[in-house]
């Protein structure tokens, strides 16, 4: 399960043009996230695993429907 995703939020749709379901139950290298998203996701989840508990950050997510904005993201 390590880099599944099993929640997206549905304003995703409106960042990347792509549904939420193109996203859930997906491995995060299985999606259209740019590849600077994707890392930072990874290393989240290394993160999470190495330490054993939940993190939540925040980071930059670059949008090609509204510009660079900011993400919230919790890895478990």
């Amino acid at each position: 399960n390590e880099g599944k995703i099993f929640y997206i939020n549905p304003t995703i749709e409106q960042l990347t043009s792509a549904k939420p379901v193109e996203y859930l139950q997906r491995n995060i290298e299985e999606t259209v996230l740019e590849e600077s998203v994707k890392d930072t996701w990874k290393q989240l989840i290394k993160q999470v695993v190495d330490n054993r508990e939940k993190m939540q950050v925040e980071m930059q997510f670059p949008s090609k429907n509204l510009g660079n904005l900011v993400m919230s993201v919790n890895a478990i």
